[in-house]
């Protein structure tokens, strides 16, 4: 991606990223898409599928090119986290496979967010 000058957004939060490693790793070696369950693959396809804004896109980004690939930038931005996950905010993922969790914040639940009525 980042040769390409190329960002993912919203990569579901719950699905291993590209070139993670499932931990305990498994005896067979696998990584990557091979790696991943049936329901993180349902979820990839949803995301992928997805028309709206929250969908899993891809955009060229030709004046980031540097700063994607010397991982000064993300090349992968995580899907923000649902409401019941134990994560704050979203993983990113950069060129050199560097990972962390400052990406977007969690999403709000609906029953937190409702207001009282007097």
């Amino acid at each position: 991606l980042a040769k390409s000058s190329i960002v993912c957004y919203n990569f579901p939060d719950n699905v291993l990223f590209p070139g993670e490693e499932r931990q305990p790793r498994p005896k067979s070696g696998s990584k990557g898409i091979s790696d991943l369950t049936l329901a993180e693959c349902g979820t990839l396809i949803a995301a992928l599928t997805d028309k709206s804004k929250h969908g899993l896109h891809f955009v060229v980004k030709p004046d980031l090119h540097d700063a994607l690939y010397y991982s000064r930038s993300p090349v992968i931005y995580g899907a923000p986290p649902d409401p019941e996950s134990k994560h704050s905010f979203a993983k990113r993922m950069y060129a050199n496979l560097k990972c962390d969790r400052n990406g977007a914040a969690r999403k709000s639940s609906a029953a937190a967010t409702r207001l009282k009525r007097k």
